[in-house]
């Protein structure tokens, strides 16, 4: 946040700061201990991810007008919980003090589950009763190596099951969008031509 604040004190686009990052963030993410992972997560994802993952400035126009045009209301806060019926009633707690309003529409923004024990799919939950998968150590994917060699729940790694994408999301951090996925796809196919 200090780099961001000093870029705009020099008149630098804050975005270049973000961009600068993004080809070392996979590397920096492999060397932190878990702990830090862990608190990074917890406390510092979603600074990063409103940095990191920003909208094109067509659809903040958009957004823009709803806003100035009283149709769209943003809010802040942590989701309790959500009722349902004729409308839904949102719980949710903001500095403290939980708030509730009700709401025609719904829309998840936060994201794919990156728990896999918890995804509905028969082929993700076979490999995990068969021990040829298992979680990383956040439950942010599957436990893996960089190069997408899946370690099983022996500790042993895969040299026939191999993962990238969002999967790879705790072992990789960066790892969601085409030019990350389209280096891994290239790398993974060089890996398996050559075995």
């Amino acid at each position: 946040r200090r780099h961001i604040e000093a870029a705009g004190e020099q008149n630098i686009d804050w975005r270049a700061v973000i961009d600068s990052l993004r080809p070392v963030t996979q590397q920096l993410w492999q060397n932190l201990p878990l702990s830090e992972k862990r608190y990074f997560m917890q406390h510092l994802s979603r600074y990063w991810n409103v940095a990191r993952h920003r909208m094109p400035a067509e659809a903040a126009a958009v957004l823009d007008k709803q806003r100035a045009n009283d149709r769209l209301e943003i809010l802040r806060g942590r989701l309790q919980k959500i009722d349902s019926g004729d409308r839904f009633t949102v719980e949710y707690r903001t500095d403290g003090i939980v708030q509730t309003l009700k709401a025609d529409a719904i829309i998840n923004c936060i994201g794919s589950e990156s728990n896999f024990r918890k995804l509905e799919s028969r082929l993700v939950s076979s490999l995990f009763e068969r021990g040829y998968i298992r979680s990383d150590g956040l439950n942010f994917g599957i436990d893996a190596l960089p190069n997408g060699s899946v370690v099983g729940q022996n500790g042993e790694n895969s040299d026939v099951i191999f993962t990238l994408g969002t999967a790879l999301k705790g072992t990789l951090w960066e790892t969601t969008a085409i030019p990350e996925i389209r280096t891994q796809a290239k790398q993974l196919a060089h890996l398996l031509l050559s075995t």
